[in-house]
């Protein structure tokens, strides 16, 4: 089938999203990678599509600076306390994006078999779809990262860099879609971190 996707062609509206390349240099990039992938408690992460209950090759895990309440693709997740060195990231992002994020979604993606499809974020936790703030830091492989706007169905790609920032500012869940494709040539694991800010359900 002829790709007719046409990459590159949102100049326009760059206000909505930011990249920050060097955000984490290797120094700092390569010890919490490691960490996270031997000391969190990851877990597949199932799907509800179309009435029926899917695994998927991603694992996650949900952080919080409350005990919160995330639900998503039909499944809900409890946050866990913040690690220290995942809340010193936190405090980082906050600083550098100006946004109070309060939660961290990890999702580790062991090859690059394991992608995630076009969706948006916009859950009810987060608030409204116009105001929602996402950062989202690459940890470990390089994947591509795309984005396409709803309107004109255009498609533009970044390759992420371990240790790249990418900011979703508000409107850009209105405006696009965004996906990770699955590549078959990557054999190395790549982590996701994905800060947040949600309006709290409390565990009950």
């Amino acid at each position: 089938m002829k790709d007719t996707r046409n990459f590159g062609a949102l100049r326009s509206h760059e206000s909505l999203f930011e990249t920050f390349p060097d955000f984490l240099p290797e120094k700092s990039t390569d010890p919490l990678f490691l960490s996270l992938m031997e000391n969190t408690p990851w877990n597949t992460e199932v799907v509800s599509m179309f009435g029926r209950v899917i695994e998927t090759r991603r694992e996650v895990a949900f952080f919080g600076t409350e005990p919160f309440s995330y639900g998503y693709t039909g499944t809900r997740h409890q946050a866990m306390p913040l690690p220290p060195d995942l809340e010193e990231v936190l405090t980082a992002v906050r600083a550098l994006t100006d946004a109070n994020f309060n939660s961290v979604l990890a999702t580790r993606y062991p090859d690059g078999k394991a992608g995630l499809g076009w969706h948006r974020d916009d859950e009810v936790e987060l608030g409204p779809r116009k105001d929602i703030q996402i950062a989202s830091l690459s940890l470990g492989a390089r994947r591509h990262f795309e984005i396409r706007d709803t309107l004109t169905q255009a498609c533009q790609r970044f390759t992420l860099e371990s240790g790249t920032l990418f900011m979703m500012r508000p409107g850009f869940q209105d405006r696009y879609q965004h996906r990770v494709p699955k590549d078959p040539h990557i054999t190395t694991p790549r982590i996701n971190l994905s800060f947040r800010t949600l309006y709290p359900r409390p565990i009950p």
